[in-house]
């Protein structure tokens, strides 16, 4: 059972990665035609720790491990 749950959540996790990566590559690439930029792995890293979030929260021990990544993704910086 426990590897059941491991399996669907990598499952669900690179599901997750390839539904939010795909459209935005569309968008800003395909569509838009707009060149590389280092500005867009700032998306791409947090598509990935949404991924991993999902993955980590899959194993039961990994619960508190991902509320505080969870916490700490979205606690923001202000720079004067």
């Amino acid at each position: 059972m426990y590897d059941l749950v491991v399996s669907i959540g990598l499952t669900v996790a690179v599901v997750n990665f390839l539904a939010l990566i795909i459209p935005f590559c569309i968008d800003k690439f395909a569509i838009r035609g707009l060149p590389w930029d280092h500005v867009y792995m700032q998306d791409f890293v947090s598509f990935l720790i949404s991924a991993i979030t999902i993955l980590v929260i899959s194993v039961l021990e990994g619960l508190p491990v991902a509320v505080m990544v969870s916490l700490a993704y979205s606690v923001k910086v202000r720079r004067s």
